[in-house]
């Protein structure tokens, strides 16, 4: 084995202390390294990483450079996260990555080849009926609501709130059920309780 180990070295030199970090120590230092960058990530976009991170505590004490697709693979399969958290996941695996090969930390990036293997489950919902939006017409033609809007000018408009009044855009996204792509939630309300939610609410109340 350490035959094999000065092959390689000899192959392709590395800092033998870099390669001894594991992935909670590379998950560490990329944090630390993209808060102080000139242009650091959002504090919702923090807040991801760390909850996100805690769904890898079977990889914190794996050596980078021993870690391989199946680790990967098996963290999101086995999470029993909704698709919207895992997303969150491998973003961070992604992440850990990249750092890791600027380092030198490792020599390929596994991550890469994780996929999810669950159903997009963000947008589900109800449709309205036929009969229900012409009762909906109705009530706007009573009430002198021009008939111009649809249902989903709701949407737009709980979005302008939240833009008018100051909702965190963590929290403003997990209420309207969006996937936070790279900046995604983590189950129904991601790291946000009941009582932080309806904080950032009544700030449009009020």
């Amino acid at each position: 084995m350490a035959y094999d180990a000065l092959v390689e070295y000899n192959r392709s030199p590395y800092d033998v202390d870099a390669r001894a970090l594991t992935f909670a120590e590379v998950y560490e230092k990329m944090l630390a390294e993209r808060i102080n960058s000139p242009k650091p990530p959002s504090r919702s976009t923090i807040d991801a990483y760390r909850v996100a991170f805690q769904h890898l505590t079977h990889l914190h004490s794996v050596r980078m450079a021993d870690l391989r697709l199946d680790h990967l693979q098996g963290a999101l399969d086995n999470s029993g996260l909704r698709y919207s958290m895992q997303v969150h996941v491998l973003n961070l695996m992604h992440q850990v990555y990249k750092y890791a090969l600027k380092y030198d930390i490792v020599e390929k990036d596994y991550s890469h080849y994780a996929q999810i293997n669950i159903e997009n489950d963000n947008e589900k919902g109800v449709p309205f009926t036929d009969e229900f939006r012409k009762e909906l017409a109705k009530l706007w033609e009573r009430l002198a609501i021009p008939n111009t809007h649809t249902p989903h000018d709701c949407r737009h408009t709980f979005s302008w709130l939240c833009d008018k009044y100051g909702v965190d855009m963590f929290t403003k996204k997990l209420l309207m059920g969006h996937s936070l792509g790279t900046s995604v939630t983590e189950n129904t309300y991601g790291h946000r309780n009941l009582e932080e939610l309806r904080a950032e609410l009544e700030k449009i109340c009020h």
